[in-house]
């Protein structure tokens, strides 16, 4: 099963595409930036220009994974045919198309099998089944960069980007490759890469930020890696049988907490996000329904899961980890939900869930209220 987290909107997939480090130097710009650069990452143009898009009145969501969203627009990661639909968050209509109809490597927008996808500073951040992150303007779609990560890995194994998350100031990609890329928010220069067996790395397939912090989702190690946001460096490893981590692939801060999904588990686990301690299990009860928790987020207040086999979404309470509600029958249209995002419109905030059946239900957040079913036209 194909994972995904939010961490605003994280999401991740399994199936990772493993291409070799001489292959992909093969594709790598002929001028390529070095992992201790700080140069900007080579761009496809001096200027911005418009991204290949689909403008026609028919569209439709095609097995997405990833969903982000600023309130102005939703952006939904579609796998299954290399592109993000942006929706308008106020009524859910389409905004744009952002796809590649080349399907493949760096040419076009260089999406390619988008596997998540965040929002941070005005711009949109895709993780890309090749080895790559393409940054494009919120506002109107226009490409900014296309970021590959092979001239970032000197020294390193080249891997898949498999989850994303921004802080606004930075943004950082987990690597299946066992390594987190960090880039500038503002500018998309690199940062730093964050490698090492002391982190503990072991198929990173979920991360989340609160700005001070960045913890990450280990699914083979069974863990949750935690280093400084400003620095890099190593604060914690997290692991051990009372945690119960079981294949953590989903994972979201929200207030003084972090809550992860164990896919496999069939779970949730709490963290204090100040000292990583074990808060409690949630374990699956009748009442919750948990099934191969595939996505969470949560604002503090609210902590929602995806139950990608139960085709349910579970609400929970944050301060006390109890079950608010269970949103389950044909009215919702969850059909392998797969990624989840919230954001506030209008004053009101919003929950959107992506599933991977080809549509997207929007609900409000305060209650569970069914919102529509948005399928594409």
């Amino acid at each position: 099963m194909w994972g995904n987290t939010v961490a605003f909107g994280r999401t991740i997939a399994a199936g990772a595409l493993f291409l070799s480090g001489m292959a992909l130097a093969a594709l790598a710009p002929t001028s390529p930036v070095g992992a201790g650069s700080n140069a900007s990452p080579v761009s496809p143009s001096a200027t911005p220009v418009r991204p290949l898009s689909v403008v026609e009145p028919h569209w439709a969501f095609n097995d997405p994974r990833g969903i982000a969203s600023d309130g102005t627009h939703v952006w939904v990661a579609n796998t299954g045919d290399n592109s993000v639909i942006a929706l308008n968050a106020s009524n859910g209509s389409w905004a744009y198309t952002l796809s590649n109809p080349s399907g493949g490597g760096y040419s076009g927008n260089g999406i390619v099998s988008p596997r998540a996808i965040a929002f941070g500073a005005n711009h949109v951040w895709v993780a890309n089944g090749l080895s790559s992150v393409s940054e494009f303007n919120a506002s109107n779609g226009n490409l900014v960069k296309i970021l590959q990560l092979a001239p970032f890995l000197v020294g390193e194994v080249i891997g898949t980007p498999m989850a994303i998350t921004s802080d606004g100031t930075d943004v950082w990609a987990a690597n299946d490759s066992n390594s987190v890329i960090e880039l500038n928010a503002s500018t998309g220069a690199l940062v730093r890469v964050i490698s090492g067996s002391n982190y503990g790395f072991d198929f990173p397939r979920a991360i989340t930020t609160d700005g001070t912090d960045v913890w990450v989702g280990n699914c083979i190690g069974n863990s949750v890696t935690e280093f400084s946001a400003s620095t890099g460096q190593f604060v914690r490893l997290i692991k051990g049988v009372s945690y119960k981590l079981n294949f953590p692939d989903a994972i979201s801060w929200g207030g003084s907490y972090v809550w992860v999904g164990n896919q496999r588990g069939n779970s949730v686990t709490e963290l204090s996000a100040s000292t990583g301690a074990l808060v409690r299990v949630i374990p699956h009860t009748s009442s919750n329904d948990f099934d191969s928790p595939d996505a969470i987020a949560s604002d503090g207040t609210h902590v929602w899961v995806a139950n990608s086999r139960g085709n349910s979404v579970t609400e929970l309470s944050a301060s006390s980890g109890a079950v608010a509600s269970l949103l389950t029958g044909a009215i919702y249209g969850f059909e392998v939900p797969s990624a989840i995002a919230y954001a506030t419109t209008g004053g009101v905030e919003h929950v959107w869930v992506a599933n991977a059946a080809r549509s997207v239900t929007e609900l409000k957040a305060s209650n569970g209220q069914f919102v529509r079913l948005i399928k594409g036209s």
